[in-house]
């Protein structure tokens, strides 16, 4: 179903998808041989899961990405990634935006085509088509993964033993499935495809808006919901919630980033029809899903129990490494995470350890200062970071977005934790800066500190 359109799809939409494939191949072979790589800059639509898959189908390598991209930050990606040709939705990037060196078409170009038919599929040498995400910049800068045919069909071995696992709740036909995760990231494109495998009725996300986005889930009756952490803390909190009728909603996923405990019970409270609260976590670099809490409503404490075809070690330092049947690697990977396992069996993140910082020699987890800072009622918000003197002294900082006195901010941080996690200052700000994804980028916090 797309939204935008109140257009709905049947379960051969899959099918249909590979109607598409010779107009895709026809595309391709119109300016290149061999080595095809699409880049797609596409909104979320039908069509740029069409044209995903058909390009799949004809052994094209796609590179899906974000349509708002500036030109410096797309002549970069499509330089990375190597592309040769460009699919783009004109309703979301004008051609005059794009590069002029690079073959181009528009979805309406490929709509109107005469290449509707399955004779006019031509394959390429390579015949295995494959996906390139690039990660989040938020601990550096973007870097390009892999999906190979290895990769995307251990993701449908791990939706088959999900679904055979008891202990996880998985999606099934009788469905309606609703995400807001962007098409050109892999948390998005991967969960639509593991919905549409499921055999799931999906809606696919238009722009955010607060309304729609309750009268999607009231007017198609939504029964499972994939968000992410500003849309849960949305959730918790919103007064418009009561003025829609939600009781077709029995599933929420929520991942991608952090999201604070207080919202698990609180989304709990205000719909009493849920019958599951599920936390996920992954990693691009992995496939995306690494584990899940299990079915019923978590307290948002822990990320649960290790998926299907997935391993965990946690070495002496915390970092967490994960062995996937999804990997892009074939070895246990550094997620770059922080983590335990508590009593339960259950996978606790700690934090990140590219965000560790260091005050004076000490090493500060700036997840655990801030979480303590989140007891106080009246924080809406926070994130802390280190500003370095002209004297080379390390001075821990906070950015605090609502009302809290900032002396309680300071009190409670200088009450409960060791001396060299103190804070020296604390500031009041009206946002911080988060991604799509809801993700804290730390790089800008220091801009936001008053002169």
């Amino acid at each position: 179903m797309d939204r935008p359109r109140r257009a709905s799809f049947s379960s051969s939409f899959l099918s249909h998808c590979v109607r598409y494939s010779g107009k895709t191949a026809l595309v391709g072979f119109y300016c290149l041989n061999g080595d095809v790589r699409v880049a797609v800059l596409c909104k979320n639509s039908a069509e740029f899961l069409k044209i995903v898959l058909a390009s799949l189908h004809v052994g094209l390598t796609v590179v899906p990405l974000n349509p708002s991209l500036k030109p410096y930050e797309l002549e970069t990606y499509l330089a990375q990634a190597a592309v040769n040709l460009l699919v783009y939705d004109s309703a979301a990037i004008s051609e005059e935006q794009l590069p002029s060196d690079v073959p181009k078409f528009s979805i309406i170009q490929l709509q109107a085509s005469d290449f509707d038919k399955e004779e006019n599929v031509e394959y390429t040498e390579k015949k295995s088509g494959e996906i390139i995400f690039f990660s989040s910049g938020t601990t550096g800068l973007p870097k390009p993964f892999i999906y190979s045919q290895r990769v995307l069909n251990a993701q449908l071995r791990q939706f088959q033993m999900i679904a055979a696992d008891d202990k996880f709740f998985s999606p099934d036909s009788k469905d309606v499935c609703y995400g807001v995760l962007p098409y050109f990231h892999a948390g998005g494109l991967i969960t639509v495809f593991s919905m549409l495998f499921c055999g799931c009725s999906v809606v696919v996300n238009g722009r955010w808006n607060e309304r729609e986005f309750f009268e999607t889930i009231q007017n198609f009756q939504v029964s499972c919901l994939y968000i992410v952490p500003p849309v849960m803390k949305f959730l918790s909190s919103t007064a418009i919630i009561h003025e829609y009728q939600l009781d077709s909603l029995r599933t929420i996923y929520v991942g991608a980033a952090p999201t604070d405990v207080r919202c698990f019970s609180a989304v709990s409270d205000r719909l009493p029809n849920l019958q599951n609260l599920i936390q996920l976590y992954g990693a691009t670099e992995c496939g995306v899903l690494i584990s899940s809490s299990l079915k019923g409503k978590t307290d948002g404490r822990h990320v649960g129990k290790a998926l299907p075809g997935v391993k965990l070690k946690i070495d002496r330092e915390g970092h967490i490494h994960v062995f996937s049947l999804t990997s892009t690697t074939r070895n246990f990977m550094d997620t770059g995470d922080l983590g335990e396992i508590d009593k339960a069996g259950n996978l606790v993140i700690l934090g990140r350890d590219k965000e560790m910082l260091k005050v004076r020699g000490w090493q500060v987890n700036p997840n655990e200062v801030e979480n303590m800072i989140r007891r106080l009622e009246d924080v809406q918000d926070c994130a802390v970071f280190v500003k370095q003197t002209e004297e080379q002294e390390d001075h821990l900082m906070a950015l605090v977005v609502g009302q809290t006195p900032l002396e309680k901010v300071k009190r409670i941080v200088r009450e409960n934790l060791a001396s060299y996690k103190q804070l020296h200052e604390a500031f009041r700000v009206p946002s911080l800066p988060r991604n799509t994804s809801g993700k804290l980028q730390r790089q800008l916090l220091h801009e936001l500190v008053p002169k």
